[in-house]
């Protein structure tokens, strides 16, 4: 659900990509969205564009965490 109403919108359902960059496989823009703490930096703080910072929105480090062990299983 933490995915679904904060991230399809810009990066899919399947996590491919839309208005924002894939997620998944090996053509991700920001290559430190490879690993768990790379993503997890990126959501707390934000990147370059128009991601900006799900801390600042408010968003709990656990429902971060969600989203990267959801986003782990869609690169299957």
């Amino acid at each position: 659900k933490v995915y679904e109403s904060n991230w399809i919108v810009c990066h899919g359902a399947d996590g491919t990509g839309k208005r924002g960059p894939t997620l998944v496989g090996k053509d991700v823009v920001y290559r430190q969205t490879l690993t768990d703490p790379g993503m997890f930096s990126i959501i707390y703080g934000g990147a370059s564009g128009a991601m900006q910072s799900f801390h600042r929105r408010g968003m709990k480090q656990d429902d971060m965490l969600k989203i990267i062990a959801y986003v782990r299983t869609l690169d299957k």
